[in-house]
C-alpha cells in the first residue's frame, strides 16, 4: 500500500479505513509505505490484531507516530519499522516485549522520544536489525544507551555511531553479526570494545569501523577481543 494510491486531500484518514477493513477480514500481513505532512494516527486495531503475522511500517512523517501503550500482537512473527518517529519510545518497546512469538525485528532510521536507553527485551527473537546510520551524529536518535536481552537471537545487525553504554545478555544461540560503527571520539574505542565483547562468542562476524575521532587509532584492544571468532571479516574504513 503506497501513498501514491491515496488522494492527497483524503490522506491518512482513508488509509486508516483500508487498514481497519483489512484487519477485520483477518489479514495476516500488512506492509505500509506512507508519506504525509500530517501526523498519521494509526488505528489501535493495528497493534492489537489477533491475526497479524507480519507488520511492516515505513512511515515518513514530520510529526510523531504514536503506538498505543499496553498493546499486544499475539501471533506476530515479523515487525519492521522504517523512518518512524516515536513520540513515546517506551510504548513501542513495550509492544516488542508483549509479542511473545516475535522472530524478526528491524528498526531502520527511527527516532525515539522520552527514553534514555533503547531496551530490546524478547525471549523468542531470532533476528534483530538496528540500523541508525549516522543519525546519532546529529543527536536525532533519542537515546544514549542500548540494552539487549534476546537469549535466542541467531542474527544481529547494528549500524550506528557509538552510544555511551551497551548491556548485552548472553547470546548462546548467536551465529552471525554484521556490525558497522563510526567512532567520533577517543572514548569510543572502549565503547566499541565493550560492544564486541558482548557478542564475541559468535561463529561469524563482519565488522566495519569508520574512525572519525581524529585521534591515533587504538584498534588493538578490539582485535584481541575478536581473536576467538571462527569467521571474521574486518574493514577499517
Amino acid at each position: 500500500m503506497r501513498s501514491n494510491d491515496i488522494p492527497r486531500d483524503e490522506g491518512y484518514l482513508r488509509l486508516n479505513g483500508w487498514i481497519c477493513a483489512a484487519l477485520c477480514c483477518g489479514v495476516k500481513g500488512i506492509d505500509i509505505r506512507f508519506m504525509n505532512k500530517d501526523v498519521p494516527t494509526l488505528p489501535t486495531l493495528l497493534f492489537t490484531c489477533q491475526s497479524l503475522v507480519t507488520l511492516k511500517l515505513n512511515i515518513r512523517v514530520r510529526g510523531n507516530m504514536n503506538v498505543p501503550s499496553n498493546t499486544c500482537l499475539p501471533n506476530l512473527k515479523t515487525l519492521h519499522f522504517a523512518c518512524s518517529i516515536f513520540q513515546e519510545g517506551y510504548s513501542v518497546l513495550m509492544l516488542i516485549s508483549n509479542c511473545h512469538v516475535l522472530e524478526t525485528l528491524e528498526f531502520t532510521y527511527c527516532e525515539f522520544g522520552n527514553i534514555s536507553k533503547l531496551n530490546i527485551h524478547n525471549l523468542s527473537l531470532k533476528r534483530l536489525v538496528l540500523d541508525f546510520g549516522e543519525m546519532h551524529v546529529h543527536s536525532q536518535i533519542g537515546f544514549n544507551g542500548i540494552e539487549i536481552d534476546t537469549p535466542n537471537l541467531v542474527y544481529f545487525k547494528y549500524v550506528d555511531t557509538m552510544v555511551e553504554g551497551y548491556t548485552i545478555s548472553d547470546m548462546k544461540s548467536l551465529e552471525r553479526a554484521d556490525i558497522e560503527i563510526t567512532l567520533l571520539d577517543s572514548v569510543d574505542y572502549e565503547r566499541a570494545t565493550n560492544l564486541i565483547k558482548g557478542i564475541c562468542n559468535i561463529q561469524s562476524l563482519c565488522l566495519a569501523i569508520e574512525d572519525c575521532s581524529g585521534t591515533v587509532s587504538e584498534l588493538s584492544n578490539i582485535e584481541v577481543v575478536v581473536l576467538n571468532i571462527k569467521v571474521l571479516s574486518f574493514n577499517n574504513m
